[in-house]
């Protein structure tokens, strides 16, 4: 009966019911409530109102918040300070503040592991099943989602203790007859300051013959600050015939974190059968150390499996010489492929790192170094950018084609090309089968740098390819779409 009350309560004085399916709430209430009420009650949208609000619980049944139903946590509009995540058990065991068993979307939320309402988390999220005081078991949802955009993560270290582990994400291991098979991890415009071990760590598939855990991995604009082992550690499967995830790993920052950087592996691009493949592009690793790296820090980053890609890195202020040691230090194995002509020693130039400002300075080397002629590392740090046709005096000497942007995408993306001349332009869509599914431009195009937008709502899911046919030359991409 005073659960029920206070149920009626949390629905009726905290929270303001703007709409069937989305509610407002307050710090000021227990929120693995809120997760319960919008779990039980078709409730898709928890919409955090207090500015700075800590949003945490005292309840222990599973020493940690359970995303058991599809939901969307995000900040509400015009906030001053981001709403604070933690978990309020200092007396207890719990390791994590969230367990996740079906979709969730983060927005615009701070993850604090080491909050002084805390004892000290050892993860943010953990994706695994859940195991009640029964021992019944709940399982992860087949294909389960996962968005993390405009998010911060600091401060994992379990109990508190920086000798100690700590992570952002991490899958855990498959449990019997249940192995765990995402859809898609897609983390955005992320910040991640402050763990104990691998930041994102993605690596039981391999280690516990697993065929693929997940679908596709996107980590895109985010920044890793004092990561005390890899930003990113992935594991596809052992069997090279079997469909392996897309991995994109584009425009990261990471400063004073240990090497490794990345490890991403065996992930395997089996052509006309599999789309998966991994491209990992646009770093800058600076000021990276050896005072942590749980003895992995032996190279700057890795990628292995056939059609694996890694081009356009910045390393400064490293252990070792990338120059000299290209091989060693940032390497591509079992198939991938390494274009050493894009790894570069420059000093980005931040604008003020000590105080967590990677701001690229004006007239940073790195403002045109990344794959598309963009700035290298995390866009939210490219301020004064200069694109090619504002630059006196220089003009495209040749037909370009980027790659398209973002990639995968969802419905729409973007077709950036460079031309030295007025040509007419045809630019088509085709699927894997070579049949046109769609025109998208066809006029006459002036010098320099253009793009057009294309808007897949109509179309199915899968690899296409866009073509651009200009100046008596035909160029071809490869994209996914993604729904």
């Amino acid at each position: 009966m005073r659960y029920l009350v206070t149920i009626l309560i949390f629905i009726f004085v905290f929270l303001n019911l703007s709409s069937a399916s989305k509610i407002e709430v307050a710090s000021n209430f227990d929120f693995k409530l809120a997760l319960d009420y919008a779990a039980g009650n078709n409730i898709d949208t928890l919409l955090l109102t207090t500015s700075g609000g800590v949003y945490t619980t005292q309840d222990t049944t599973f020493d940690y918040l359970v995303i058991r139903k599809p939901v969307v946590i995000i900040a509400a509009p015009g906030l001053e300070n981001p709403p604070i995540l933690t978990h309020s058990s200092i007396d207890s065991s719990a390791l994590e503040i969230f367990r996740v068993i079906d979709d969730v979307t983060f927005d615009g939320v701070v993850f604090d592991g080491g909050h002084p309402q805390s004892h000290g988390m050892k993860y943010a999220i953990r994706v695994g099943d859940v195991t009640d005081q029964n021992g019944n078991i709940t399982s992860t949802k087949e294909g389960l989602n996962i968005t993390i955009n405009n998010c911060y993560f600091k401060d994992f270290y379990e109990d508190g203790d920086i000798e100690k582990d700590g992570h952002a994400l991490y899958f855990l291991k498959p449990d019997g007859a249940n192995p765990i098979h995402a859809g898609t991890i897609k983390i955005t415009n992320t910040t991640i300051e402050n763990t104990g071990y691998e930041a994102i760590r993605i690596s039981e598939t391999e280690k516990y013959a697993v065929e693929r855990c997940l679908d596709t991995l996107i980590v895109q604009n985010c920044t890793f600050i004092n990561i005390d082992n890899e930003c990113v550690r992935y594991y596809a499967d052992l069997d090279p015939m079997t469909d392996d995830a897309y991995v994109l790993l584009e425009n990261i920052t990471i400063y004073n974190s240990a090497v490794r950087a990345f490890y991403l592996k065996n992930t395997v691009d089996v052509p006309e059968t599999n789309p998966g493949r991994t491209i990992l592009h646009d770093v800058i690793v600076s000021n990276a150390r050896l005072d942590g790296g749980k003895g992995r820090s032996d190279y700057v980053m890795e990628i292995q499996g056939t059609g694996a890609y890694l081009s356009n890195v910045d390393t400064f202020m490293m252990v070792f010489d990338p120059f000299t040691k290209t091989a060693d230090a940032i390497k591509a194995s079992k198939g991938g492929t390494v274009d050493t002509n894009s790894i570069y020693g420059f000093d980005p130039e931040f604008v003020d790192p000590a105080n967590g400002d990677f701001t690229l300075a004006e007239g940073s080397p790195l403002y045109d170094k990344g794959h598309t002629g963009q700035a290298l590392g995390d866009l939210r740090w490219s301020k004064y950018p200069t694109a090619l046709g504002d630059k006196p005096g220089i003009a495209p000497q040749q037909f370009t084609l980027e790659q398209n942007y973002p990639n995968p995408f969802n419905p729409s993306t973007t077709i950036k090309y460079t031309l030295p001349g007025i040509s007419p332009v045809k630019i088509t869509i085709h699927d894997v089968t070579g049949r046109q599914v769609a025109e998208i431009y066809n006029d006459m195009v002036t010098a320099g740098t253009h793009q057009v937008t294309w808007n897949a709502a109509s179309i199915a899911s899968g690899v296409y390819f866009y073509k651009v046919a200009a100046v008596k030359n035909v160029k071809i991409g490869k994209m996914m779409l993604i729904k």
